[in-house]
């Protein structure tokens, strides 16, 4: 066991003996060379491309910063622009789309209301009586007069007569009823007809127009007109509630209703 100990680290100093020799036969082919022999150091020139790089992208960043800058400007103008334009356009559209008033009468219709004007009546007397009666019932209402056309005669007639010989049988008949004093009359506008009288009241005239339906005939009443002063009554009517009593009262044509009223 000693002589195999003694072989080995026998080994062990011919290897170290060994490397020591070879690496010395190695590094005798090599220079040494201090720095001071050296010549000066060389300096790299900046590349071409680099400097123009660096150029170009100040160039670019200038001319960033300035569309920016011009950008916001333009942007600020538009938009001033544009609000501009729209003011314009939208006192041009309001000046388009509000026609001018056109109103009925001296009152304003109120919106969302349900309103009944009752007339005309042909004389203040009529229309004041229907005002109190209404606002003694708690209405809310006007009294409004305006120009109009005023019937200041009734005429009654008979009108549609095919011939003379037809007026002259429809004469006989209204004489023994007791209209003696009818006679016919022939115009461009109105052909043959016949004329039973006139009356100064509506009522008169529809009393004689009765009488003579009574006979077989077929009378008509026929106001002539004159200019002057009419008058209306307003009614504010509450929501649910309708204005058949007015139309009970005063008659169908005398009852405007909806967009024909005007409310107070």
């Amino acid at each position: 066991m000693k002589n195999l100990l003694l072989l080995l680290l026998l080994a062990n100093i011919l290897y170290f003996l060994y490397g020591a020799i070879r690496g010395d036969e190695e590094r005798r082919g090599e220079v040494i060379v201090e720095e001071s022999q050296l010549g000066p150091q060389l300096q790299l020139a900046e590349s071409p491309s680099d400097e123009a790089e660096v150029a170009d992208t100040d160039v670019v960043l200038v001319d960033t910063v300035l569309n920016e800058e011009a950008g916001s400007e333009t942007a600020v103008d538009n938009d001033n622009a544009i609000a501009a334009n729209t003011d314009s356009e939208t006192e041009a559209e309001t000046e388009t789309r509000t026609p001018p008033p056109e109103p009925r009468s001296d009152l304003q219709a109120s919106i969302g209301r349900s309103c009944a004007t009752l007339g005309q009546f042909d004389n203040r007397e009529d229309a004041t009586r229907a005002y109190q009666s209404l606002e003694q019932q708690g209405y809310e209402v006007v009294l409004r007069s305006t120009i109009g056309q005023i019937p200041n005669v009734y005429w009654v007639h008979i009108r549609d007569i095919p011939s003379t010989e037809a007026a002259d049988v429809m004469l006989e008949e209204l004489a023994r009823g007791g209209f003696g004093e009818a006679y016919t009359i022939s115009t461009d506008d109105d052909g043959l007809k016949i004329t039973i009288g006139f009356f100064g009241k509506r009522d008169g005239a529809e009393r004689v127009e009765l009488q003579v339906a009574s006979l077989g005939l077929r009378p008509s009443v026929e106001p002539r007109f004159s200019e002057g002063t009419v008058y209306f009554v307003d009614v504010a009517m509450p929501l649910g509630t309708g204005a058949q009593a007015f139309i009970g009262q005063y008659g169908e044509d005398r009852v405007a209703l909806r967009d024909a009223a005007t409310c107070p």
